[in-house]
């Protein structure tokens, strides 16, 4: 797993105003578990990309993860959203699962249907946010 996922797994299921909301259960990297009932979450690597150092390899990487909150309203679906940003975006820097991150930042949202929700109104909400990590 990237260390970058790593990290915000670890955030997400150790984050109380997460949690309050979503089951630490229902956090997932890449995807959920076939029939993991709403509202759930999951979070994916989209690209990573090393700090220039022009020193030598890089000591940090740039991340971009993507985590997506699943759930049967709108309403719901929304705050879970605004408890993830609270939770990550600025996160304070620090060592999460073994992973040293220095920065979290916050770089915006989607709001989305669902398509494979069949006739299940399931509401997407899809935010992005850039993790600066040492490698």
């Amino acid at each position: 797993m990237n260390k970058a996922i790593k990290a915000t797994h670890y955030i997400l299921k150790t984050t109380t105003g997460i949690t309050n909301l979503v089951p630490a259960a229902s956090i997932f990297p890449v995807r959920a578990l076939q029939g993991a009932g709403y509202p759930y979450v999951t979070h994916q690597l989209l690209t990573n990309r090393p700090d220039s150092d022009k020193d030598g390899p890089s000591n940090f990487d740039f991340a971009q993860v993507m985590v997506s909150v699943y759930s049967k309203t709108a309403t719901a679906a929304q705050e879970i959203a605004e408890a993830i940003r609270t939770g990550l975006d600025r996160k304070t820097p620090g060592t999460y699962d073994g992973v040293a991150v220095a920065q979290i930042d916050y770089e915006g949202e989607s709001h989305l249907p669902e398509d494979d929700a069949g006739n299940d109104q399931i509401y997407l909400i899809q935010m992005e946010f850039t993790v600066n990590y040492h490698r």
